[in-house]
């Protein structure tokens, strides 16, 4: 009868730390496991935000290139489409502070770019004008480059 109970004690025992082993187990998979996942919702937040503002950005490269391609005195109703797409880049949803900023810039590098169609129409020189925007969209490109996550994360 001692023999049962010291048994039974023993098996209770054995299996109390077989769960504390599987428990311990666990705690240090899910340890090692954080840093990927969190790398992971990184990777896949930045497609999303990148994905929110892409059709924006190819629609406004059509808009300049048709833009581009019209004559001085027919400008106006292509810069009407030019503020139609601008007005829509700050209700792009992104989630990231980095996109964020990227959004932003995106919305200040289109605005200069009407800037130079603008000085175009009116036919001003628009050296200057054409040099601002390429330097924002020039730092518009290395900010989304930026936010991207690098692979060593993951």
């Amino acid at each position: 009868m001692l023999a049962s109970i010291a048994t039974i004690g023993w098996l209770w025992w054995r299996a109390d730390q077989s769960r504390a082993a599987v428990q311990l187990a666990q705690a240090e998979a899910e340890a090692h496991d954080a840093p990927l996942r969190a790398a992971r919702a990184a990777q896949t937040q930045y497609l999303d935000d990148r994905d929110a503002l892409a059709p924006l950005i190819t629609q406004w490269s059509e808009e300049v290139h048709k833009a581009a391609a019209t004559p001085r005195m027919l400008l106006a109703s292509r810069i009407d489409r030019l503020d139609a797409v601008i007005a829509r880049i700050p209700s792009a949803r992104v989630h990231g502070e980095c996109m964020r900023t990227a959004r932003d810039m995106f919305a200040a590098a289109a605005r200069q770019r009407r800037d130079a169609f603008l000085a175009f129409a009116a036919q001003n020189s628009t050296s200057e004008a054409t040099t601002r925007a390429s330097a924002l969209e020039q730092r518009l490109v290395e900010q989304m480059a930026a936010c991207k996550p690098t692979d060593s994360s993951m």
